[in-house]
């Protein structure tokens, strides 16, 4: 309560009742820089240093392919997303592997 500048008293009364009024909602969301439905849902929203908000349900994020990936990198992609399989992505994995631990010793 002392954070929000509020009375203990206002604050129990609104926790006995589960509501808070929609006028004080908006004024915490300003005060606290938190979006208003995070307040009433518990939706967390992070802005600024390169975070996604994602709001609602259902939601899908397409990133945009990296453009420091060659062409041969590109087209690898290509070929595998149209052909590829667990059962290649494995086989893939293990070569890398091994290569690893030759370049490693």
């Amino acid at each position: 309560s002392d954070v929000l500048n509020i009375n203990y008293a206002t604050f129990n009364t609104w926790a006995t009742r589960g509501e808070i009024p929609f006028k004080r909602i908006k004024e915490f969301s300003e005060k606290l820089g938190v979006n208003i439905d995070t307040i009433i849902n518990g939706n967390i929203n992070t802005k600024g240093n390169e975070n996604v908000i994602v709001q609602g349900k259902n939601n899908v994020v397409n990133f945009q392919k990296n453009s420091k990936y060659n062409d041969k990198f590109q087209e690898f992609l290509a070929l595998y997303e149209k052909y590829g399989n667990e059962a290649l992505l494995d086989q893939f994995i293990n070569k890398l592997e091994n290569l690893k631990k030759i370049i490693e010793e």
